[in-house]
């Protein structure tokens, strides 16, 4: 979900493998908060499609960190998935930093944009990934440990898990 850390851990996380970091936003179309909640309106189901394909292709084409929403269902043979939660209420207040906007936009821009994302991604694929967690081999809450312990975390499962790639 929006402000959960997805972007900031990923480039860590990456950063610390040595491999790169896939991380593509709707954001790269837009000058502006309200500019992307238009953009999330109206996004045609196409350009979704082609949007995802290239996110696949990145990811494909090296060893790699992916921060996206979808990347359980765009990238089957990713060795970890991780969800990253945080409660809507520190989400909005690292959006609001992050973005300098008061917290009642920050309120309005997390809530709309992760409505409109969850809708979209319903409509265009037929995945609620509000209710699908299942896909996930780790949860994270992070608001309990520092970003260090959880890029830690996160690095020593993936190792685990795939030592053929990391040796």
């Amino acid at each position: 979900m929006t402000g959960s850390g997805k972007t900031t851990l990923g480039e860590k996380l990456a950063k610390m493998l040595g491999i790169q970091h896939v991380s593509r936003s709707y954001k790269e179309f837009v000058n502006s908060n309200e500019e992307l909640m238009k953009f999330l309106k109206d996004v045609p189901d196409e350009f979704v499609r082609k949007f995802d394909a290239e996110i696949r292709r990145e990811a494909k084409s090296a060893d790699s960190v992916v921060s996206s929403w979808l990347g359980p269902w765009l990238i089957k043979e990713s060795t970890l998935n991780v969800l990253l939660e945080a409660s809507f209420e520190v989400r909005t207040d690292r959006v609001a930093k992050a973005r300098k906007i008061t917290a009642k936009e920050a309120r309005e821009y997390v809530k709309d944009k992760d409505l409109r994302f969850i809708e979209e991604v319903k409509r265009v694929y037929g995945i609620n990934i509000a209710e699908e967690s299942g896909r996930f081999d780790l949860k994270i809450n992070t608001e309990r440990m520092s970003q260090e312990e959880i890029t830690a975390i996160i690095a020593l499962a993936s190792i685990e898990k795939n030592k053929k790639i990391f040796g």
